[in-house]
């Protein structure tokens, strides 16, 4: 029986801190552009909920990483 290679899909796995700095990126680029157009506190709030929001997800994937080597 041959394996059925139109429905396997291969794992991606990006490091926690690639993601960060990605989030990290996004965050500044939105704030700069969104910086016109909304006030500047409300753009600098939401920027650094993205991040803080970010730091929480990178946390938790390390921990279950470490977790996982170690099982």
């Amino acid at each position: 029986m041959e394996p059925n290679l139109e429905n396997s899909k291969p794992k991606i796995i990006i490091r926690p801190s690639v993601a960060y700095d990605i989030a990290s990126i996004a965050a500044l680029y939105l704030h700069s552009r969104a910086k016109d157009l909304l006030a500047l506190a409300y753009v600098a709030a939401s920027s650094m909920t993205v991040v803080v929001a970010v730091e929480e997800a990178v946390k938790q994937e390390a921990a279950k990483e470490l977790r996982s080597l170690h099982s």
